[in-house]
């Protein structure tokens, strides 16, 4: 009985080691980590070595880029360097020498590849404006991606964009450096490209983030002289002439909305007017002989897209 237990235990013996030496974390590797991974020109890049083989090796440590060796970067775990141009491509090595004198070395490639996107979303905003128009939920924001590697161009590539966590037009596409789509609900719009090669070579990706807002109302006053004030009238608003013009001017309203809402209304103390000439976004006020303290509301929506819509009244001193 002691001899076949005993027999029993060592055939168990080198399975178990077997296993062990299969394990992926048995193994600990030596690599490189870039950021970013995919730099444009002239962008700071941070290449580190992580060394997970825990055996005390890399002693000294040497960086060369296109087999020229960098002075400053001796024994250092991480350098950080500056991409050149589009389409100068350069190898960057890493020596490791232990005390015995073997020698261990690692190699990446930077590919500089300028990579932009534009993004227009399609609201309103006056044209007095200096700022950028920002989405809003409901809205439609257009992207246009610019690519340049130095030999390709964007006919050829293959594009994935997502939203947040979506795809956008359901998969990659050849070709397709632009595409849209409805902001959804959040405070912020996570965006992000991957572009690549047809043969599935990932040359490039990048994530940004785009606030969205809410739309609101201000109001401007109209001189027949000088036009509209780029003034808005932030306070009571005192008629001291026989008359005024106030434009109402929406900021952020999806542009489908602005130029077709289901509700477009002027209303002063709560009487709804229809005073406005040519113009439904202004309204002219005239002094009637009434004295006093009156309300002016604007109410612009859409009842298709609830939250495409705003709303702003002000005091008017008569």
């Amino acid at each position: 009985m002691r001899v076949v237990i005993a027999l029993f235990l060592f055939l168990l013996i080198p399975q178990y080691a077997g296993a062990q030496l299969n394990d992926p974390s048995a193994n600990p590797s030596l690599e490189f980590e870039m950021q970013p991974d995919y730099p444009n020109p002239g962008e700071s890049v941070s290449i580190s070595i992580n060394d997970y083989r825990g055996v005390g090796f890399g002693d000294a440590i040497d960086w060369y880029r296109d087999g020229t060796l960098i002075p400053d970067a001796h024994n250092r775990k991480k350098i950080t360097i500056t991409a050149g141009e589009v389409g100068d491509s350069e190898k960057i090595t890493a020596t490791l020498t232990s005390q015995s004198g073997a020698k261990d070395s690692l190699s990446t490639t930077i590919n500089p590849m300028y990579m932009d996107v534009i993004v227009e979303p399609q609201t309103h905003v006056p044209d007095f404006y200096r700022g950028r128009a920002l989405p809003s939920v409901g809205s439609t924001v257009n992207l246009t991606a610019l690519v340049n590697n130095g030999s390709m161009v964007n006919g050829t590539l293959v594009y994935l964009w997502h939203v947040n966590d979506t795809v956008i037009e359901e998969g990659s596409i050849v070709g397709r450096n632009y595409t849209s789509f409805v902001t959804p609900q959040g405070s912020e719009v996570i965006i992000s490209l991957q572009v690549s090669r047809q043969d599935g070579t990932v040359l490039a990706r990048r994530a940004f983030s785009i606030p969205s807002v809410s739309p609101e109302v201000h109001f401007y006053e109209v001189n027949t002289l000088y036009g509209t004030s780029i003034r808005a009238i932030t306070k009571d608003f005192n008629l001291i002439s026989n008359s005024a013009t106030i434009k109402a001017e929406p900021y952020y309203l999806d542009s489908l909305v602005y130029n077709n809402p289901n509700i477009r209304e002027w209303s002063i103390n709560d009487k709804k007017t229809d005073s406005f000439d040519t113009n439904p976004y202004e309204i002219t006020l005239e002094r009637t002989g009434f004295s006093g303290r009156a309300d002016l509301d604007f109410h612009v929506r859409s009842t298709d897209l609830l939250l495409q819509g705003a709303r702003n009244n002000m005091h008017l001193n008569l």
